[in-house]
Order: C-alpha cells, then structure tokens, then sequence
C-alpha cells in the first residue's frame, strides 16, 4: 500500500515536471524571429551546455533556426537571380548602345566628307553645328555606356559577394546539423544506459 502511494507520487511529480518543461520550451527567443543567422547561432551557442564535446539544443529551436537559415537561403538565391537578370539587361543596353555608337561614329565620319553646309529636310545646317550636336550624342551615349559597365561590374562583384555568403551560410549549417545529430545520438545512448542501470537497481 505504501509502495502504491509512493508511486502515485511519484507520478504526480513526473506529469508536474513534464508539464513545467513543456511549457518552457514552448517559449521562443526573441531573437530567432528578429535576429540574423550569426546572432541566433550566437544566441543558441551562449544559452547551450557543452557535455563531451556534444552541445545540448532544444529540438523546437534547432527546427526554428532551420527554417530561418533555409528562408535566409531563398532570399538570397532571388537576390542572386535579379542580380543576374539585371545583369542581362545591361548587358543587353550595353549591346545597343554599342551598336548606336558605332552608327554614330560612321554617321560622323560621312559628315565630314561633306561640304560645310547642307540640306537636311529642306533646311540648311552649318556643319559646325552639325558635328557639335553629334558630338554630344556620342559623349552622351558614351557616358551612359560608361555608366552601363560600372552598374554592371558593381552587380558581378555584389553577386561573387553574395554566392560566397550563401557557401559560407551553407558550410556553417551542415556543419552545426551535423554536431546536433550526433549530440542527439549520443543523448539517446546515454538515456538508454541511465534506463538500463535503473531498471537493474530496481530489480526488474
């Protein structure tokens, strides 16, 4: 009879402290909703206990900090993809204007080959003029090619910047999974040798 009660106890205790710890863990950090990656590997780094060189993380905010690392990771994969597209489309503004420098260039060279004045749509225009006003066109144009080629190596640069990030992002990750599953499988070992030398002690 005193052995029953004594058990009831004990269980009452067990659901107690079961209950307790549920409702702990079902607190989430601010900073794995507000934080970048660093500061939630920081976060989890000074709030974890070290046991044999495997470090203990609870399994809601390993799943949270997961799905924030594979969010960061599709973000920054659109990001490499507008860069990329935007890429293209200076390039492809690149080519035009290119190709409107050199009409320009050959529309120059013909109008030097002509007298100094002539007609154009029945209005004479001094050549002075004319090359001055061509001139423009190409400085203009050539500046905004200029312009065109800078945008696009800040993108190149902003993108070789960015794939190393994610490498690094990615490196870092697989290597935390993997210190995580073997804490996991070490935890299970342990907790069935604590059940084995419990069940000896009491006789079953």
């Amino acid at each position: 009879m005193k052995i029953s009660v004594v058990r009831i106890i004990f269980g009452l205790a067990l659901l107690s402290s079961l209950s307790f710890v549920s409702k702990a863990q079902s607190v989430m950090p601010e900073v794995l909703d507000t934080g970048t990656v660093n500061q939630q590997l920081e976060y989890l780094q000074s709030k974890t206990n070290v046991y044999n060189n495997y470090r203990a993380v609870r399994d809601d905010m390993f799943l949270k900090l997961k799905s924030n690392v594979l969010k960061s990771e599709q973000k920054l994969k659109n990001e490499i993809q507008q860069l990329n597209a935007d890429i293209s489309n200076n390039n492809e503004k690149i080519s035009a204007l290119e190709s409107e420098l050199a009409v320009t260039k050959t529309n120059l060279e013909e109008a030097v080959e002509t007298k100094n004045s002539f007609k154009l749509l029945g209005i004479n225009i001094d050549k002075v003029l004319y090359n001055t006003v061509l001139w423009v066109i190409i400085l203009a144009l050539g500046a905004l090619a200029v312009i065109s080629f800078l945008l696009y190596k800040r993108s190149m640069v902003t993108t070789n910047q960015l794939k190393r990030e994610l490498e690094e992002l990615k490196n870092q990750f697989d290597e935390y999974k993997r210190q995580a599953r073997e804490k996991q499988e070490k935890l299970v070992v342990t907790h069935h040798k604590e059940m084995m030398k419990l069940k000896k002690e009491m006789g079953v």
